[in-house]
């Protein structure tokens, strides 16, 4: 499975102090400033599209994601949940997320908002 960040990397606003704790959990509330669903992909009768996304970072350096999607093809619904696992880095604001399966993509935390970018969609996680 790929994370949300290999389908779509990272960017951020605001602060977080080098010391503080950016543990916890991180839900999707936007990507290119709209709420869910996220069509990630379309062709014909196929769509699949993200419903929910959280990202979990613990003080430990390690972190977890778990993701709600629909598929939709030729008019059959399925959803299903994935997840994934791996370890986190931070130099300041900037943090880079390391999948043993699916490599690493950097980005920013500030505050209680985790920001990632990629292939020109933006999106934003809350605590």
């Amino acid at each position: 499975m790929l994370p949300l960040f290999a389908l779509l990397a990272c960017g951020g606003d605001g602060s977080t102090s080098p010391g503080a704790s950016i543990a916890g959990a991180y839900s999707l509330t936007t990507v290119n400033g709209a709420p869910l669903p996220f069509v990630a992909q379309q062709a014909g009768t196929y769509k699949y599209e993200i419903t929910a996304d959280t990202y979990t970072l613990a003080d430990g350096a390690t972190w977890t994601e778990v993701r709600a999607d629909r598929t939709t093809s030729n008019g059959a619904i399925t959803t299903s949940t994935k997840s994934d696992a791996g370890t986190w880095s931070r130099n300041g604001t900037s943090i880079t997320l390391t999948s043993p399966a699916n490599g690493a993509v950097s980005g920013t935390v500030s505050g209680n908002t985790l920001t990632l970018s990629s292939a020109g969609n933006t999106m934003v996680f809350t605590k």
